[in-house]
């Protein structure tokens, strides 16, 4: 009976909390977003799944960036003690759009002068079929664009030994031209030991054609413009200490 108790109980406070962040947190992060980034903010839904997994679906915010679907788990336990920390953020279908003006200043948003962002530690990151788009209107007027897409990233700590602070992470994505036509692929992957200053990665290029950047060599290369160029690469990254 006692443990029937205390499953109704801890079910009722679930159902109580999903409500509440169903119909009060959409509008509450709508506003810090609006307030801090001073960009139009707005979210399809916030759900609370168990064991307590917070979920965000159909963000938008402003031109700057819309994603389909986030889910993370804080720590409650942290919390208490006045840190964020987040496990198992994983971001679904993330489009961000950035554009440099012609004379050099980003589009990227900055945090309000009267906020700070808080600061967030993160036990693990999950993108998944991201895309990035930046357009260029410094190196040419009409604005010169590259998209990154498919974009795939991997982020998390080893797990054992428990003294690591090894952190495995891989990135990978597909280069595309305005016309979504494709320019070439890149997969970066390996392990970090931040403290330890130790790592070990590869960098792997793929068909990526050299030619449709030469708007930014100048004169670097030659006073002609390239033709055609195709560039392979397989690189290996080795730190200790």
């Amino acid at each position: 009976r006692i443990l029937l108790l205390v499953f109704v109980i801890l079910l009722a406070v679930f159902i109580t909390a999903n409500i509440l962040l169903g119909v009060y947190a959409p509008r509450i992060v709508e506003s810090q977003v609006e307030q801090n980034l001073k960009l139009k903010c707005s979210i399809g839904k916030i759900s609370l799944n168990a064991p307590l997994t917070i979920t965000l679906e159909k963000l938008e915010i402003g031109n700057l960036a819309s994603i389909k679907k986030i889910s993370f788990s804080p720590n409650l336990i942290a919390l208490l003690f006045g840190k964020i920390v987040i496990h198992g953020l994983n971001v679904v279908e993330p489009v961000i759009n950035f554009e440099l003006s012609a004379d050099g200043k980003l589009s990227f948003p900055a945090f309000s002068q009267n906020s700070k962002p808080p600061k967030v530690f993160l036990t693990s990151l999950r993108v998944q079929d991201g895309k990035i788009i930046f357009t260029d209107r410094k190196v040419t007027p009409d604005g010169f664009q590259v998209i990154l897409g498919k974009l795939n990233i991997k982020i998390a700590k080893v797990s054992l030994p428990v003294t690591s602070l090894a952190t495995n992470f891989s990135v990978s994505a597909e280069l595309l031209n305005a016309r979504l036509l494709p320019l070439g692929n890149f997969a970066f992957d390996g392990w970090l030991d931040y403290l330890a200053r130790d790592l070990d990665a590869t960098l792997e290029v793929k068909n990526l054609d050299v030619a449709y950047f030469a708007p930014y060599y100048g004169n670097f290369i030659s006073n002609k413009k390239i033709s055609s160029a195709t560039l392979h690469l397989d690189s290996t990254f080795k730190a200790r200490n």
